[in-house]
């Protein structure tokens, strides 16, 4: 009686063992699955290409780290299960017969002619079959990451190009408007009851209102924006063009004349040589000669006013003031 009860112990414990590595290696195999998962679904979410290549790394990572982990349990454990204890009187006892069934199985309900069903064999088919449609997953968001960075690029090359157009009709136009001179060169430029000026000046303001800092999201918003830099481009070409071929064409030679000399009394009014009394008298010739015939615009007199003032300050002695 004695004799029986450690074997009847250590085939309990043998029993407990693997029905523990069992338990383990299904464990391990969801693990690795879950994080398969988790992964391909972090990879549907990925915005750039690196950010998906870090998040597959991350997942294989976990998934072979749990797969690692269960086969070394399993065979780390493999030994203890197959070698019998030594303390244990290893003499099998005398049982009475007992008939042999046809069915040749253990009372445990494992076949005593083959081998037992080994659960690594299950995990490594999964792990397999997880990484392949980890790949074949990776592969379309790839695909789908490079059409997205492609149509950015296309995006952000049309900004750019508009961006540029726009620039350049502001560039122009502030050139325009720079030139103390050039309002009395081509001065339906200043007539906003000219045709070709107002659909400039409309185009313009168009353009500025879709005008951003950084390039939208919205490729509609980008078209527009191209569009209407292009047409401010077309709208200050031929505003500019058909003010050069008038020029003052449209006045009377009395006019004309009262502009050219208009022109001269304004390079006076501009020139640090002159007196501020020589300059303040041109000044006023210049508005008395361009009444009625083009609007002197204060980005001119008013800054020519201003620098008279200030050498009048810097000419009175110290301590007076104006």
């Amino acid at each position: 009686m004695n004799s029986s009860e450690p074997a009847t112990a250590s085939v309990f414990d043998l029993g407990v063992l693997d029905q523990f590595l069992d338990i383990a290696t299904y464990a391990g195999v969801l693990l690795a699955l879950a994080a398969l998962f988790v992964t391909a679904v972090s990879l549907t979410l990925a915005t750039t290409r690196e950010q998906a290549m870090g998040r597959l790394a991350c997942g294989v990572i976990a998934a072979g780290v749990s797969i690692f982990a269960t086969i070394m349990l399993r065979v780390m454990t493999s030994g203890g299960t197959s070698e019998p204890d030594p303390a244990v009187d290893t003499a099998p006892p005398i049982a009475p017969q007992v008939p042999v069934s046809a069915d040749p199985t253990t009372a445990d309900g494992v076949s005593a002619g083959g081998d037992t069903f080994n659960p690594i064999i299950l995990l490594v088919i999964l792990g397999v079959i997880g990484v392949l449609v980890l790949l074949g997953l990776l592969r379309g968001t790839v695909r789908r990451l490079g059409a997205r960075v492609a149509r950015r690029q296309v995006r952000e090359q049309r900004w750019t190009a508009a961006k540029a157009v726009y620039a350049g009709v502001l560039e122009d136009y502030a050139e325009y408007l720079n030139n103390p001179f050039a309002w009395l060169e081509r001065p339906i430029l200043e007539d906003l009851s000219e045709p070709s000026t107002a659909a400039f000046i409309e185009a313009l303001g168009a353009a500025r209102d879709l005008d951003l800092e950084a390039a939208p999201a919205s490729p509609q918003l980008i078209e527009e924006f191209h569009a209407a830099a292009r047409t401010a481009r077309a709208a200050w070409d031929e505003a500019d063009r058909n003010a050069r071929r008038i020029g003052v064409s449209i006045f009377e030679d009395t006019s004309r004349s009262k502009l050219r000399k208009a022109a001269s009394s304004l390079r006076t009014a501009l020139d640090e040589g002159a007196t501020t009394d020589e300059r303040a008298a041109a000044l006023d010739a210049v508005a008395r000669l361009t009444d009625g015939l083009v609007d002197a615009p204060d980005r001119i007199l008013g800054s020519a006013t201003k620098a008279i003032e200030a050498a009048e300050r810097k000419a009175l002695p110290a301590g007076r003031s104006a």
